[in-house]
C-alpha cells in the first residue's frame, strides 16, 4: 500500500505541476503577446514619426535650398553692383586726378601771369617815379621861372 500511496501522491505532485506549468504558461503566452502588441505599437508610433520627420526633413532641405539660392543670387547682384561702383570711382579718381591736373596747369599759368603782371606794375612804379622825379623838375624850373 505504501507504493500504491506513493504513486498517488506522484500522480497528484505531477498533476498539480502539471496545471501549475499551464497556468505559467497561459501568463507566460499572455505576456509575450501584450509585450508583442506593445512592440508593435512602437514600430508603428516609429514608423510614424520616422514618415513625418522624413517630409519634415525634405521640407527644411528644400527651404534651406531655396534660402541658399536667393542669397547666393543677392550675392551676385551684390558683387555686380560693388563692381561697378569700384569701376566707377576707378574712372572718377582718373577724371579727378585729370582735373586737378588742369587746375594746377592752370593755376600755374596764372601764377606766372601774376609774376609778369607784377615785373610789368614794377616797371610802370618805376616810370611813374621817373615822370613824378621829371614832373617835380618841371615844377622847380617852372618856379624858378616865374
Amino acid at each position: 500500500m505504501e507504493n500504491f500511496e506513493r504513486e498517488e501522491i506522484m500522480q497528484a505532485v505531477n498533476h498539480r505541476i502539471g496545471i501549475a506549468w499551464e497556468q505559467f504558461e497561459g501568463q507566460f503566452k499572455f505576456i509575450a503577446e501584450l509585450l508583442q502588441s506593445g512592440l508593435e505599437r512602437l514600430e508603428r508610433k516609429i514608423d510614424d514619426v520616422r514618415t513625418e520627420l522624413k517630409g519634415d526633413i525634405v521640407f527644411t532641405q528644400q527651404a534651406l535650398k531655396t534660402v541658399n539660392n536667393d542669397l547666393k543670387k543677392e550675392i551676385s547682384k551684390l558683387d555686380l553692383k560693388i563692381d561697378r561702383v569700384e569701376k566707377n570711382l576707378s574712372a572718377q579718381i582718373q577724371e579727378n586726378r585729370v582735373a586737378i591736373t588742369r587746375v594746377e596747369t592752370r593755376l600755374t599759368q596764372v601764377e606766372t601771369r601774376l609774376d609778369r603782371v607784377e615785373t610789368g606794375l614794377a616797371h610802370v612804379g618805376t616810370r611813374l617815379d621817373r615822370v613824378e622825379t621829371g614832373l617835380a623838375r618841371v615844377e622847380t624850373r617852372l618856379d624858378d621861372l616865374i
